[in-house]
């Protein structure tokens, strides 16, 4: 007994002692043959930070880890990490390498490995890594002892693993993460078995910029048959599930040198509609949550053909549902008996050869039945048939928009066709286009915190064919105003399709039109305010653009339309708008107590909107004009204290702010004013003009029947010479008023002999230094200066009424000066207009110089990023330097699209 007990006593020391030894004894030659190896058949490079044998985890077998395991490309790919791993773990025979010289791997296990596959436009890979048989560096030696590695690999791990793939040259991008994998198979046979078990977590499939899935799931259990040897992969018994989507797949892949085969069929057994809709791209789960729904679904396909640069496999879909019920938190009303029958099918992958068949769609809302059907075939030159009638609640559908403060009511009843070819539709060959149909919607409104204002729709109708749309009846209101429309659009097909002209002839009538209701706040005007301290408590707002692509004739009638104080009433006339233009023709108004007549323009399409407009007027309020219109009150202020009424007729042009308002700087006129027993009251005005020129029988003068010849320019109102009578004498003048409220007149005052007295003989002997001519009338040339509330006047000249000097004064026209005047302001206008445009070029041409600079600097600045930071996944070391710049002329658009895209990713989720 003691004898036994002392054997195995032995046994167990030995074994000890071979678990502690053997792993010491053989570590430093397994690692030689492991990098010798590596470098032999790799043209990359293998980095690790610690080496680890040990009996335990495969005993009897030895395991080989490598910490921080790596692989790092070379080339145009030097420095690209194609895989990287927390560890690497292989199980390696131990009596394979004891016996026959040779490390002969098992298993593998990777733990968080992180895999990146890039394929350049070029076909250049980075997984392009091993060398050719023949081409062995001559630096590398053979291990001293022999020894080899092979691969018997019974069984594959990957836990938590990551794995990037992008095709530049075909422009597919997928992401895996969260990948956990098992997989067991004899690998040294040709042909065998491999049995798969596991998940990924997140999925994320894009095709030219577009993801077709996103943050989905799949689990799969799977038997694939493995021929080797042909690069045959056979699907046996298999069971996946996308998200909750079953699918089953039976069929093969054959990797050939110039191509792949494929054969697939699939199926999805006991599919729901649930499980298909969870198959919408994750951006949206959130407004799937609470979701219920059920119903028969049959979803099935194939893939059939060959996959190379020129050719495409041929596939077909099939999904049909039946009986289908779907209730949402959000849905008052649940949507009921849904019924799909949906055909896709492709020959050879053929855009030409491409059908899809929606043969069915109908769903049920409350009491409002939906149908509709699609044909679409040859999608490079798409031909349709299109049908559908039904009714729509709106108000039953809001809630899915998730839009907070939103109101959408009405009822849509809806029977459309139309049908043709894409072709036909390009070439404005509309009569090959059949398009028929009815709308009618009722109880509309539309409410949104954009929006300044509700829409609301009591009741339109109208009709379609392939030339008109008829508006036979529409009753809305918008904000405040109520309409009624009729009338018919032409090209409607091409104004929808191919931004083509948009034309109708319209009769509208509203009861009334407030302006500033639309006046819509200009983009960025928050980013501005917050970035100027002076910036103005309002927020500007911005001018209402007409669309270019618009030609209607409206024959309008408004009942009242207030613009700013302005109030317009008993508005009727033609209003034509056409190439971003509203045209009015003969509008006749009622505003400020008399009669108006437009005809003009206000044009949108120039940068600053510009208006041009013919102005007749009668019996207008003089007072109520100048409290309504903020013209008057700019360029005429004397208007505040003139009682009585005027006509005109006027001409005036020039560019509108962003408030719609005037710009005065650009204004241009001219024309005729007429007052009507007009009073002038302002006692102070006189009280300095008589205490200037010692006249005491001035004063407020009676304005009938006066005429006057106006212009607009540069900013100011220049009135051309008129005769008033002020008190006892005949004056005539002429001036200008700014926009400033500054003023600048001539008054030329006739004084007949008899009334020149001592004082007013004494103030023309201190100005001229002579006495005045016994017997003739005087004239006295003056100036009035200043503002407008505060004017100076100034004694300039004295002369005799037959033009005779007093002292040497000189007579001068005060039309020559009015107009010297005027054309002195326009160049100096002209001149500041050219100095401000050459100011803002320098401006610009800096703010261009600048950006440039900074794009320069960022584009280099990104290359750089791209080539090294980056490097993790597609970059390139620092330290090479050569090698860099060559991998940003040959990587570069490959990481510009993969970043572009992961960022798309980002913004949708």
């Amino acid at each position: 007994m003691k004898k036994a007990f002392k054997i195995f006593l032995g046994i167990i020391l030995f074994l000890i002692v071979s678990i502690v030894l053997i792993p010491i004894l053989f570590k430093n030659k397994i690692k030689e043959i492991v990098i010798q190896e590596f470098a032999k058949q790799t043209t990359s490079t293998l980095y690790f930070d610690g080496f680890k044998v040990s009996l335990f985890g495969n005993f009897p077998d030895l395991t080989v880890s490598l910490g921080d395991f790596g692989i790092v490309g070379t080339g145009v790919f030097e420095g690209d990490t194609l895989v990287s791993a927390k560890s690497f773990a292989a199980g390696v025979g131990l009596r394979e390498y004891l016996f026959d010289d040779q490390i002969v791997v098992k298993n593998i296990d990777l733990n968080s490995p992180n895999i990146t596959i890039l394929t350049l436009e070029d076909g250049l890979a980075n997984y392009d890594i091993m060398r050719p048989s023949e081409e062995v560096p001559e630096a590398i030696e053979e291990p001293a002892e022999g020894g080899s590695v092979n691969f018997g690999i019974q069984s594959i791990n990957i836990t938590n693993g990551n794995f990037i793939y992008y095709d530049q040259s075909i422009g597919v991008l997928t992401e895996l993460a969260q990948l956990d994998l098992s997989g067991t198979g004899n690998f040294e046979e040709d042909i065998f078995d491999l049995v798969t078990k596991g998940r990924i977590g997140d999925i994320e499939v894009a095709y030219d910029g577009t993801y077709y899935l996103s943050r989905k799931s799949l689990d799969l259990e799977a038997i694939i048959s493995m021929d080797l040897p042909n690069s045959k992969y056979t699907f046996k018994e298999n069971s996946f599930k996308l998200n909750s989507l079953p699918l089953e797949i039976d069929g093969y892949l054959q990797l050939l040198d110039d191509r792949m085969d494929m054969d697939f069929k699939f199926g999805s057994p006991g599919v729901t509609i649930k499980s298909l809709i969870s198959l919408i791209p994750g951006v949206y789960a959130s407004s799937l949550e609470g979701l219920q729904a059920n119903g028969n679904v049959t979803f099935d396909g194939a893939i059939s053909g060959a996959y190379s640069d020129t050719e495409m496999p041929s596939f077909n879909l099939g999904l049909a549902v039946a009986n289908g019920n779907i209730q949402h938190p959000q849905l008052p009303k649940p949507i009921q008996n849904a019924a799909m029958n949906l055909q896709v099918q492709s020959e050879k992958g053929a855009m030409d050869k491409t059908y899809i068949d929606l043969s069915k769609l109908h769903l049920e809302v409350g009491n409002n039945p939906f149908d509709a059907t699609l044909a679409l075939k040859n999608l490079d030159n798409p031909e349709w048939d299109f049908k559908t009638n039904g009714q729509i609640n709106l108000e039953e559908f809001v809630g899915l928009l998730e839009q907070e403060g939103l109101v959408l009511k009405g009822q849509i009843v809806a029977d459309l066709s139309s049908k043709g070819k894409m072709s036909d539709l390009e070439a404005e060959r509309y009569q090959a286009l059949p398009t028929q149909g009815t709308l009618s919607l009722k109880g509309f409104e539309y409410a949104s915190p954009d929006l300044p204002h509700a829409v609301t729709i009591a009741s339109t109708q109208a009709s379609f064919n392939n030339n008109e749309v008829v508006l036979s009846e529409y009753k809305g209101s918008l904000g405040s105003t109520n309409l009624d429309v009729t009338g018919k659009l032409q090209n409607m097909l091409g104004f929808a399709f191919n931004n083509e002209v948009l034309t109708g002839q319209l009769t509208a009538h509203a009861d009334q039109l407030i302006v500033s209701e639309w006046m819509t706040e200009e983009e960025g005007a928050e980013e501005a305010e917050a970035e100027s301290e002076e910036a103005p408590a309002d927020e500007p707002t911005e001018v209402v653009r007409i669309p270019e692509n618009i030609n209607f004739k409206l024959r309008s009638t408004i009942d009242k339309v207030v613009y700013n104080k302005l109030n317009l009433n008993s508005l009727q006339g033609n209003i034509d708008v056409a190439e971003g233009k509203i045209s009015l023709v003969n509008s006749g108004l009622k505003t400020l107590g008399g009669d108006l007549v437009l005809n003009g323009s206000y044009d949108t399409k120039p940068e600053q909107p510009e208006f041009d407009m013919n102005i007749s007027a009668k019996q207008m309020s003089i007072a109520q004009s100048f409290e309504s219109v903020d013209m008057v009150q700019k360029l005429a202020p004397i208007a505040e204290q003139v009682s009585g009424m005027f006509g005109m007729g006027f001409s005036i042009s020039g560019g509108l702010t962003a408030d719609m308002m005037p710009d005065y700087t650009t204004l241009n006129g001219s024309g005729l004013i007429e007052l009507a027993k007009a009073g002038f009251d302002n006692p102070e005005l006189f009280s300095k003009l008589s205490t200037v020129t010692k006249l005491q029988k001035l004063d407020n003068p009676v304005l009938d029947k006066l005429k006057m010849q106006a212009e607009i320019s540069a900013g100011r109102l220049f009135i051309k010479p008129f005769d008033i009578k002020l008190g006892d004498y005949m004056t005539t003048i002429a001036g200008s008023t700014g926009i400033d409220g500054s003023v600048d007149y001539e008054f030329r005052v006739i004084v007949p002999a008899g009334e020149v007295g001592a004082q007013v003989n004494s103030l023309i002997s201190s100005f001229t230094g002579a006495d005045v001519l016994s017997g003739k009338n005087v004239v006295m040339n003056l100036g009035m200066t200043g503002q407008f509330n505060d004017p100076q006047f100034k004694l300039k000249g004295v002369e005799t009424e037959d033009g005779q000097s007093v002292g040497g004064a000189v007579k001068a026209s005060l039309e020559a000066k009015v107009e010297e005047k005027k054309q002195e302001l326009e160049k100096e206008l002209e001149k500041k207009k050219q100095e401000a445009k050459d100011s803002l070029n320098n401006v610009i041409e800096a703010k261009k110089d600048s950006l440039q600079n900074q794009l320069d600097s960022l584009v280099n600045k990104k290359a750089d990023t791209l080539s090294t930071v980056i490097a993790e996944k597609l970059g390139i070391k620092k330290d090479s330097a050569k090698v860099l710049e060559e991998a940003k002329d040959k990587a570069k658009n490959a990481l510009e699209n993969l970043l572009k895209k992961k960022k798309k990713k980002n913004d949708n989720n």
